[in-house]
């Protein structure tokens, strides 16, 4: 996909088309990637990757004092508790491949989404 959005850059004179045709060309990857873990579920090395990356995510917005404000702010907000966030968590652990297999071909289905293009006025 990176190379996809390189090649925007590269045009010269062209830019707005470029774009268009790099969207066109990233949502056919998307939706490459969509049909094969509705045909077939994630090895369980993806699962705990994505998992890993999720959580290193979560962990690394809390490092600065705002964020970390934010985030009990909304849990206060959101459910009552403002160090729910070991809790939000564990929701991470019960995914396994099957579950990421079922809920893509439950929710990913390409005829109920809607794809919008903007380019931005130069």
């Amino acid at each position: 996909m990176l190379q996809v959005v390189q090649v925007v850059g590269e045009e010269d004179g062209a830019l707005p088309l470029a774009i268009f045709f790099a969207v066109v060309e990233l949502e056919k990857q998307l939706q490459k990637v969509i049909d094969e873990v509705q045909q077939t579920p994630p090895t369980k090395h993806e699962v705990e990757r994505a998992r890993n990356l999720i959580l290193t995510g979560a962990l690394a917005s809390l490092q600065r004092i705002g964020r970390l404000a934010d985030a009990l702010n909304r849990y206060q907000h959101y459910v009552g508790q403002p160090d729910y966030f070991q809790q939000d968590l564990k929701r991470y652990d019960s995914v396994d491949p099957q579950a990421v297999h079922a809920i893509a071909k439950k929710v990913l289905d390409s005829s109920q989404r809607a794809v919008v293009i903007t380019v931005p006025k130069s």
